[in-house]
């Protein structure tokens, strides 16, 4: 009777330990599951910021460009206002230079 009594409970134990053992490869799929999951949402998150990074590289080319254009136009506008400066000087000399020559053909006129 007292080897029935140990042998029932080396029973009970043991069945304990197999549905330990069981949990445990339940964790451990588990585990491996999540990590597969987590591998795979890495992928995505590094080719997403890849890709991002590959933007902001043509960003940063776009935004050079922009800058040159922003600079050229800023120059050209700066020659136009000293061109529009110099051709109103001219204008107001042209002006001086008819008023001169009308009042030397009256002085001819007044002669004549």
């Amino acid at each position: 009777k007292e080897l029935e009594e140990q042998y029932t409970k080396l029973k009970q134990q043991e069945d304990l330990s197999r549905e330990a053992l069981e949990h445990k490869m339940e964790q451990l799929n588990q585990v491996k599951h999540d990590k597969e999951q987590l591998e795979k949402a890495h992928a995505g998150l590094k080719e997403r910021f890849e890709a991002a990074a590959t933007r902001v590289e043509f960003l940063e080319g776009d935004k050079q460009k922009l800058e040159k254009l922003v600079s050229e136009a800023q120059s050209k506008a700066s020659r136009a206002d000293e061109t529009a400066q110099q051709l109103a000087a001219a204008e107001r000399e042209l002006q001086s230079l008819k008023s001169d020559l009308d009042d030397w053909e009256d002085k001819g006129k007044s002669m004549v």
